[in-house]
């Protein structure tokens, strides 16, 4: 269990701290620093383990955008993006693509004791990487129609999302590929990319096979 920021008691400033529990030996322990104080925010566990802490407030109307990862294996946190909108008293949930959704919440503290509440939302999507370079598909010189799978194998610790697939080279026209199957790559697994050749002149080809995420990791997004 983490327990992040927060304030010591009542209207007074948030503090940047944080403690791990232990249920084995029922202590708790101190869990390195935040770069920024907060309280009213949200925290989020995400499926590698790590932990997000979004948003919040400072004190009095300083209301937060900046967003921190926690690594419990090296106990240490970081930057981990910004949010569009600064946002205190949010809701923030996991999605089942790995990606995390925080909603709602004060966009300041001024005018009443709630502060002025916003409707937006913001999608934060977890950096992860490939383990291959863009496949090569090989001399098609035979000119013979067939399939091939190109493996695609998701090294990150957050599952992968990708949006569409390319073929390029030369005749890059007669390879048709269907990445339907691999629109999400979880951590660890290796998904094969079908690509169907099928030939419409003699001439050689070896394209290659490159994918493309939906968005660069690590950012946030605003509708």
């Amino acid at each position: 269990m983490l327990a992040v920021g927060g304030s010591p008691a009542g209207p007074s400033p948030a503090t940047r701290t944080s403690e791990l529990y232990a249920p084995a030996t029922g202590t708790w322990a101190g869990a390195g620093a935040m770069a920024a104080d907060r309280q009213s925010h949200a925290t989020v566990a995400l499926s590698s383990g790590k932990v997000l802490a979004i948003g919040g407030r400072v004190y009095s109307q300083t209301v937060l955008s900046g967003v921190e990862l926690f690594d419990p294996a090296s106990g240490t946190w970081s930057a981990a993006g910004t949010l569009a909108n600064p946002r205190a008293d949010l809701a923030a949930v996991r999605l089942a693509d790995g990606r995390v959704l925080a909603t709602g919440g004060a966009v300041d503290l001024a005018g009443n004791a709630g502060g002025n509440p916003t409707d937006t939302v913001d999608v934060f999507t977890p950096a992860t990487t490939l383990a291959t370079a863009p496949g090569a598909l090989g001399d098609q010189g035979t000119r013979i129609a067939g399939a091939r799978g190109i493996a695609l194998t998701n090294t990150g610790d957050q599952p992968l999302l990708t949006e569409g697939f390319a073929v390029s080279g030369p005749n890059a026209a007669e390879f048709a590929v269907n990445g339907d199957a691999c629109r999400v790559v979880e951590p660890g697994a290796t998904c094969s990319i079908p690509v169907q050749f099928t030939p419409a002149a003699s001439v050689p080809a070896a394209p290659r096979c490159s994918s493309r995420p939906t968005r660069p990791p690590g950012r946030t997004r605003s509708r």
